[in-house]
C-alpha cells in the first residue's frame, strides 16, 4: 500500500506538459477535451492493453481491453458531436494500434514471459521529493530477469519514432528510477516501444480489411525479428536498456524542484502563467480555441470541467 503524504502532488506528466507549455499545463488542471482526448488516446490503450497481458499472463486479456476502450472512445466521440472525418480518422488510428497489438502479443509477449519474472504491473507510488513536494504516478512494470536476477523499471511506448540519442536526458526514466530507489535500490529501466505504422488504409478499403492487411504485413516484417531480453531494434519494436547514475539523478531532482516553484507561483496567481508558442500548438495542443480566453460557450461544447472544485477560469488582459 501506498504511504499517505501530505504535500503538493506532482507528476511526471504534469513536469512534461508544463515544460512544453505552462498554459497548456493550466489549462489541463481545468479541463477534459472531449473530442480531442479520444483521438489522443492510442498511447493509454497501447499501455493499458500490453500492461493487462503481463498482469495476466494471457495476451486475449490485452484485446479485451483494446475492445472495450476503443468503445468508449467512440462513444465518447459520438456524445461530443465529433464528425463523420473525425470518427474516421479515430478508426484508421485505432486500427493499426489493434494490429500492433496483435504482433506484440504474438512476437514478444511469450518469450518475455520465459524470461521475466513480473514483480508488478501499473505500479504505484508516492514519494516526497522536496519541503511539501511529493512526486506520485504509476510505472508500467517491474520484471525481474529469471537468469541474471537484475530487476528492471519497464516502460511501455507507443509511438511515432524512437530517438535513442535523446534518451540519456529523458525525464522520465529519471524521475521513475529516483521514485523506486528507496524500495529497490537503483535500477535500470527497459524502455520498451511499439512504433506506429506508417501504413494508410486504401480509400476503397475497410477497416476490417485494412487491420487484416496490416496483420500480413506485420508478420511478414516479424519473420526476421532476433528477439533478446534487454535489446532489440527491428522495423516495427524497439527495446533497449537505460540507467541513472548519481549526476542524473540530482539533476532531475533540481529540475523538478525549480518547476515546481514556477508551477506554485502560476497556482497562486493565474494571470502571471505564459504561453510558450510553436509547432506543438498546432499538432499536440486540445485547448487551442482557448487559450487567450475561456470563453464559456466554447468550454460547455468542447470541455469537461475537472470537479465540481474547479477554480473559475481566470481572466485575460
Amino acid at each position: 500500500m501506498v504511504a499517505k503524504l501530505k504535500g503538493k502532488y506532482r507528476s511526471y506528466s504534469q513536469y512534461s506538459t508544463f515544460a512544453m507549455c505552462p498554459r497548456k499545463w493550466q489549462l489541463s488542471k481545468r479541463y477534459d477535451p472531449k473530442i480531442t482526448a479520444a483521438a489522443l488516446a492510442e498511447g493509454e490503450i497501447f499501455h493499458l492493453a500490453i500492461g493487462k497481458m503481463y498482469a495476466q499472463n494471457d495476451p486475449n486479456a490485452g484485446k479485451a481491453v483494446f475492445d472495450f476502450t476503443k468503445n468508449e472512445h467512440f462513444q465518447r466521440l459520438s456524445s461530443a458531436g465529433a464528425s463523420q472525418e473525425q470518427t474516421d480518422k479515430l478508426s484508421v488510428k485505432f486500427a493499426a494500434l489493434e494490429a500492433a497489438i496483435g504482433s506484440y502479443a504474438k512476437s514478444i509477449f511469450a518469450r518475455d514471459m520465459t524470461r521475466f519474472n513480473v514483480i508488478a504491473t501499473e505500479k504505484e507510488f508516492k514519494v516526497k521529493v522536496g519541503p511539501g513536494l511529493i512526486l506520485g504516478g504509476f510505472i508500467d512494470g517491474i520484471w525481474q530477469d529469471k537468469q541474471s536476477g537484475v530487476r528492471f523499471i519497464v516502460e511501455h511506448k507507443y509511438k511515432q519514432a524512437h530517438e535513442p540519442e535523446l534518451m540519456p536526458l529523458d525525464l522520465q526514466v529519471s524521475l521513475y528510477t529516483l521514485a523506486l530507489l528507496e524500495e529497490f535500490g537503483p535500477l535500470p529501466t527497459l524502455y520498451n516501444v511499439a512504433l506506429k505504422p506508417a501504413n494508410r488504409q486504401g480509400t476503397k478499403e475497410t477497416t476490417a480489411e485494412f487491420i487484416a492487411r496490416l496483420s500480413s504485413v506485420y508478420d511478414e516484417d516479424m519473420k526476421t525479428f532476433r528477439w533478446t531480453p534487454g535489446d532489440f531494434k527491428e522495423k516495427r519494436f524497439v527495446r533497449q536498456t537505460y540507467s541513472r547514475g548519481r549526476a542524473e539523478l540530482t539533476a532531475a531532482l533540481e529540475q523538478i524542484r525549480a518547476q515546481d516553484k514556477a508551477m506554485r507561483q502560476v497556482e497562486k496567481k493565474p494571470l502571471s502563467v505564459w504561453r510558450n508558442v510553436g509547432d506543438h500548438c498546432l499538432w499536440m495542443c486540445p485547448f487551442k480555441n482557448i487559450c487567450i480566453e475561456e470563453d464559456p460557450l466554447v468550454i460547455g461544447r468542447f470541455f469537461d470541467r475537472k470537479g465540481a472544485g474547479t477554480p473559475a477560469p481566470a481572466k485575460t488582459v
